[in-house]
């Protein structure tokens, strides 16, 4: 996942995170186009938080006729980085998860009782 930096007023693609925050209990949630932070206490209050303040500043954008740069910020190099921390944690554990189904259609184990058992597939 690539992000980037060819948004416009007319066609846009944001990206989004949410991680803990240094502060116990709390979680950071980041905008990377839009270098929008928002900080608080309740995951899915704040995920739905950003995803309306980025709705609210797209539309401030349109209505007002800005500039496009304004939809393709950069961020500190922080918060880009932690995203692609992110993305590739992620495609680690998508790899994992096929390997582990690759392997147990290939190896398996079945318990033989009786001298004469037929083994079935």
């Amino acid at each position: 996942m690539r992000i980037s930096s060819k948004n416009s007023k007319k066609d846009w693609l944001i990206h989004f995170m949410i991680y803990p925050s240094k502060k116990k209990g709390w979680y950071t949630a980041v905008c990377l186009e839009l270098s929008l932070i928002r900080e608080g206490n309740d995951f899915f209050k704040l995920r739905q938080q950003i995803n309306k303040l980025a709705a609210r500043y797209i539309d401030s954008i349109q209505k007002n006729g800005l500039d496009d740069k304004l939809l393709n910020q950069k961020l500190p190099k922080q918060y880009v980085e932690r995203f692609k921390l992110l993305i590739e944690q992620e495609k680690a554990q998508q790899l994992k998860e096929k390997w582990e189904k690759i392997v147990r259609a290939i190896v398996w184990e079945q318990r033989i009782k009786e001298r004469r058992a037929s083994i079935t597939a």
